[in-house]
């Protein structure tokens, strides 16, 4: 019997999915893990790596294929050292293939269309493909330089709103409730929680308050957010090939109806927008069962 991993990483947890040559579903499991190198270190990744396969011990001498999808890995030199780090824990494996994990969701949900996959969650990204799968990237420059419309960039915008608040340029608003709740009471106490890495999760998780009351401060910058990301779509369909068949969406901020519903105007209706899939890992093992099946004909 042969199997098939496919591995989906984020900052927080990892996911793994194995199937058969039948496409069963093998083993399923998450660990709550970060698994961006970049951030972690690749020892850190091959100490994960390794806990997934003593848990799979019983066939890991039969996974044929392994897919695996990281955050983290955006230039090609991550992604040559992430390869040579699954190789070398999964030295039984013959096959091996490394994705950046907005790529690789994009292809995990849409793997023989020309698309484009728009994440929204702590950060932003706008991915697009063709349908011989040359990927293409707009956004995604990180919470200093960019990632409109992501939770982090949300709060942090009605942050800088609150900190003219306090140095007497602008009037108070009800949204700013939020930050004498959550937050400090000295706003430079709170200045933390937006330079440290590891409040930037947290930070971000904020932004579903601001939406979930409906203040306006907060939903007229969720939309000059997404016009920003509007005008990005729109450079990036240029420049893939294919006409773009779907738009996926995916992240945190979909989960507001507010965001949804301003996201989805962007679009008029004229190409189909779908939610995409929550398991990536299970679709990148199928993936990798039928590239290794077109490999053996």
């Amino acid at each position: 019997m042969a199997y098939y991993l496919g591995i989906d990483g984020g900052g927080s947890t990892i996911r793994v999915a194995l199937i058969d040559n039948e496409r069963r579903l093998y083993s399923h499991f998450k660990m709550c893990r970060n698994s961006n190198p970049t951030s972690t270190g690749f020892d850190y990744l091959k100490e994960t790596l390794e806990m997934i396969k003593r848990q799979l011990s019983d066939v890991v001498h039969d996974i044929r294929f392994i897919i695996i999808n990281l955050a983290g890995v955006g230039a090609a030199q991550q992604r040559i050292m992430t390869k040579q780090t699954v190789e070398s824990v999964f030295s039984e494996t013959k096959k091996v293939e490394v994705y950046h994990d907005a790529h690789g969701s994009l292809l995990a949900n849409a793997p023989e269309e020309s698309s484009m996959l728009v994440i929204c969650g702590t950060g932003s990204v706008i991915v697009g493909k063709d349908r011989h799968d040359h990927f293409y990237r707009a956004g995604g420059w990180g919470y200093l330089l960019g990632d409109e419309a992501s939770g982090f960039w949300l709060v942090k915008r009605l942050f800088q709103e609150y900190l003219s608040y306090h140095d007497g340029i602008r009037n108070d608003d009800p949204s700013f409730s939020v930050f004498r709740e959550e937050f400090e009471p000295e706003p430079r106490d709170a200045l933390y929680r937006f330079y440290e890495p590891s409040q930037r999760q947290a930070t971000a998780a904020l932004s579903a308050i601001f939406l979930n009351r409906s203040f306006e401060l907060a939903q007229s910058l969720v939309i000059e957010g997404i016009a920003n990301l509007k005008n990005r779509m729109t450079a990036l369909k240029l420049k893939i090939k294919d006409d773009v068949q779907s738009i996926i969406y995916m992240g945190g901020m979909f989960e507001s109806p507010f965001f949804l519903d301003q996201f989805k105007q962007v679009n008029d209706a004229q190409i189909p927008m779908r939610k995409g899939r929550d398991d990536i890992e299970i679709a990148l093992a199928q993936i990798a069962q039928e590239k290794d099946g077109r490999d053996d004909r």
